[in-house]
């Protein structure tokens, strides 16, 4: 994902300090008031209104992180390239310009030096989006390790905040845990390796509250076994509770029957449950998606050739950079992402 100007972590309380005695920084609220006027086509013409050698601090790591910004929206990523990483040779310790340009090595298919600019920009010298999506990139190339690390540096702050609360964690700029930890989850499962997981798991529930810790522990079981028996029966009681209360509940539904296509004793059924799910308006729109790659999978597993192909295509269409590890995992395509992982690695490699 890209931003606009140099996100602020509210999570980090040196950054915030930082920030105060610096000031209002100009670049930052012009492309905001772009964004807001709707007059982001006009961002590389304001931009180049400042003088970057007459700017200090964070208003010229700002201006070279939006005139790269600038040349990226307009499609012309080589020029996105040549300016980031401009940027980054005037302001070696940017956190935003060592992401930016690490995404600009990631599409030119060059994932070691993605890595390298990664490794330099952790949490929270970025955000914790940004740290989910390097996260990310890793997982698309097999660096486990490396993804581990991106996710695992945003722990330190949930155990001093103490507080897990959704609300909470967002009102302070923080990601929500849940998907945090479905990402180091994520990564345990392709390692086979859930030692450290569990041990996060313990530092985590006993430092901080307002989370379910056991639900936790009962998933990494279930995940180390390959046992479903108890995400099903947890799976088939929220559907019920929350279609009782008039909640949406496709994101459970789905979850659920593809457990249940898994177990399916023909591709017929399987078919006919991951079909039978509806979703309504306020259903995550991704959802459809994933349905996709789980008919994809279950062509895959009965070893329909020819429909799994097709299917595919439709969902390299719709997601070509695949599915989040945290929702490969929580809706059982973990294991399916990794045959597709190698076509979007050649699609990268291909414009090197």
């Amino acid at each position: 994902m890209w931003f606009w100007g140099r996100k602020k972590n509210s999570a980090a309380d040196v950054e915030q300090d930082r920030a105060e005695e610096l000031g209002p920084n100009r670049l930052d609220e012009l492309a905001t008031r772009l964004q807001r006027e709707g007059r982001t086509d006009q961002l590389e013409t304001e931009v180049e209104k400042y003088r970057p050698n007459e700017l200090d601090g964070s208003e010229r790591e700002s201006w070279y992180h939006l005139h790269g910004i600038a040349a990226f929206r307009r499609g012309d990523h080589e020029l996105a390239f040549q300016r980031f990483r401009e940027g980054l040779e005037q302001c070696p310790d940017s956190g935003v310009l060592l992401y930016s340009l690490g995404q600009e090595y990631e599409r030119r298919g060059e994932s070691d030096r993605m890595l390298a600019c990664f490794d330099r920009a952790l949490f929270p010298k970025v955000s914790g989006a940004h740290a989910l999506a390097e996260a990310r990139y890793a997982y698309l190339w097999n660096r486990h390790d490396r993804g581990w690390e991106y996710v695992a540096a945003l722990i330190p702050a949930y155990l001093k905040l103490g507080v897990l609360d959704d609300t909470f964690l967002w009102m302070r700029g923080f990601p929500f845990f849940g998907p945090v930890w479905d990402y180091l989850a994520a990564f345990a499962t392709l390692e086979g390796d859930f030692d450290r997981l569990r041990m996060v798991t313990k530092d985590v529930s006993k430092r901080c509250s307002d989370f379910d810790f056991r639900e936790l522990r009962n998933r990494i079981d279930g995940l180390e076994t390959g046992n479903r028996s108890a995400e099903r029966a947890r799976l088939q009681s929220s559907v019920a509770e929350y279609r009782s209360r008039g909640f949406p509940f496709g994101y459970q539904a789905l979850q659920l029957n593809v457990i249940l296509a898994q177990e399916a004793a023909s591709e017929d059924e399987a078919v006919a449950l991951l079909e039978s799910v509806e979703f309504g308006d306020k259903d995550f729109p991704w959802l459809a998606d994933m349905r996709v790659l789980a008919l994809a999978e279950r062509a895959h597993a009965f070893g329909n050739t020819q429909r799994e192909h097709e299917i595919r295509t439709d969902f390299l269409g719709r997601q070509p950079l695949l599915f989040e590890p945290d929702h490969a995992l929580n809706f059982e395509q973990l294991a399916y992402q990794e045959t597709l992982k190698p076509l979007y690695r050649e699609s990268r490699q291909r414009r090197a």
